[in-house]
């Protein structure tokens, strides 16, 4: 096969995603093995590991991300399990393992809330769970779309809008009837 130049990518095809909505197909979900231990010393429970394909607004593919969802006492963790399952259609009733719920979602497509997470050395995008409610049923997305870019629209529509002016307009003939 011929290398031709001309055609190679100017761009690095790693861009994060910008921070915004995108619609998030699940196109892997695995259970793994955590490799790190609690302070004690005991072995910290399998997590569900998820791999999004992003696509904006306009239908453009982003990229993809990843998310990690884990058992755990912390109300922040069980709140965005929470969102992720009614964003995918699973009612909250009764008990499920993670294991379970990796073969519920897979091929789901949600929507979802990406920022970048900046504390290592190189940003990567992630699910941000504190702007919104992070995860979305995927017939939410124009609306909560909508909702994110509301500031937007309203500045773009100003601008486009043209200026009312009426009130810096003097009626004819009232600078004569004016006295000093």
């Amino acid at each position: 096969m011929a290398i031709y130049f001309d055609q190679l990518p100017k761009e690095s095809p790693f861009a994060l995603p910008k921070p915004d909505v995108y619609k998030a197909k699940i196109v892997e979900a695995e259970m793994r093995k955590s490799k790190t231990t609690n302070p004690d010393g005991s072995e910290k429970p399998p997590y569900l590991n998820l791999k999004y394909q992003l696509t904006d607004h306009t239908g453009k593919n982003c990229g993809a991300i990843y998310d990690i969802l884990a058992e755990s006492d912390s109300s922040v963790v069980q709140y965005k399990i929470g969102r992720f399952l009614t964003a995918c259609g699973i009612p909250l009733v009764g008990a499920m393992e993670l294991a379970d719920i990796a073969k519920l979602v897979l091929n789901k497509e949600i929507a979802v809330d990406v920022n970048h997470d900046t504390k290592g050395q190189t940003p990567r995008a992630q699910v941000d769970i504190f702007t919104r409610e992070a995860y979305y049923p995927v017939g939410q997305f124009e609306e909560i779309y909508k909702l994110a870019h509301a500031e937007e629209e309203t500045t773009e529509a100003a601008a486009e809008a043209p200026a009312d002016t009426s009130f810096m307009q003097v009626p004819e003939g009232s600078a004569e009837e004016v006295e000093y």
